[in-house]
Order: C-alpha cells, then sequence, then structure tokens
C-alpha cells in the first residue's frame, strides 16, 4: 500500500477510444434494423448535467446511450447520430444491459481500489473507496 498506481487510457487519439457493440435483439435506428452500434467513453459532464435531484436509473441511461453513441452499421459515419426517443424505447432489455455493461466497462473514471494481500492469510484483496459522496474531494477528507 505505499505505491499509487496510474492507469491512463492507451492512446491520445479520441478515435481510438470507439468500440463496436453487437446487440442480440437489434435496434431501429432511422427506420432500419441494427445490430452494431459504435460507441465512445461516456463524458464526465454527461452525469452531471443530469443534476443531484429526482434522477432516477432510465434517465441516467438515456443519458449515458446518447451521449456513448456514436454510430451505427449501415449509418452514414459522416453524419453525427444521437439515438432518438421512439429508438431507445424499441430497445430490448438484453440490449440495453448489454450496451449499459459495455459502456461500465469502457469507462474512464478513476478506480479508486486498495488492492494488497492479508497480513494474517495471505489472501489477496481488492477493496473499492466509496467516493460518491459530495464531500470526498473536501480538503478536509484529503
Amino acid at each position: 500500500m505505499d505505491t499509487l498506481e496510474v492507469i491512463v487510457a492507451g492512446t491520445d487519439e479520441p478515435a481510438a477510444l470507439v468500440q463496436d457493440v453487437a446487440l442480440v435483439d437489434g435496434i431501429p435506428v432511422r427506420g432500419e434494423a441494427r445490430k452494431q452500434l459504435k460507441v465512445r467513453p461516456i463524458r464526465w459532464c454527461v452525469m452531471e448535467g443530469l443534476g443531484k435531484n429526482g434522477v432516477n436509473e432510465g434517465a441516467m441511461k438515456v443519458a449515458m446511450f446518447r451521449d456513448a453513441v456514436v454510430g451505427a452499421e449501415g449509418v452514414d459515419a459522416a453524419t453525427p447520430l444521437v439515438l432518438t426517443d421512439p429508438e431507445l424505447d424499441e430497445m430490448s432489455k438484453r440490449d440495453i444491459e448489454r450496451l449499459a455493461g459495455a459502456l461500465e466497462e469502457a469507462n474512464l473514471v478513476p478506480d479508486l481500489a486498495l488492492t494488497g494481500d492479508c497480513p494474517h492469510c495471505g489472501a489477496a484483496f481488492k477493496r473499492s473507496l466509496d467516493w460518491g459522496y459530495d464531500a470526498f474531494f473536501r480538503a478536509s477528507s484529503r
């Protein structure tokens, strides 16, 4: 626990962070069924823009999907893609969870976790730190 490991995205080129996500059931995008979406990591400002009061999980996923999905198979890549409410309404539960999982894995936020070996039994452990509360980044918390 005497070290701090900092891992950053392996590129300075934002386009290299875009990945393909295969959907199970597909989603109608611009009038045609699509089973492949191109997504980028969610920008930090998306969640901040939602506010702190009264945001439900569904509204958060809609905001995440709108920000992250930048393309779909068969849609002109030169035109920015923003999914509409009717398109998002047609997503199956399986595809919603698949897309949310892919975005979570590609998330570019700090992973504040302690890893080490138990001094008593020698078992390896990883313990995430809760930084979700308002006072975490205040001077008194450092």
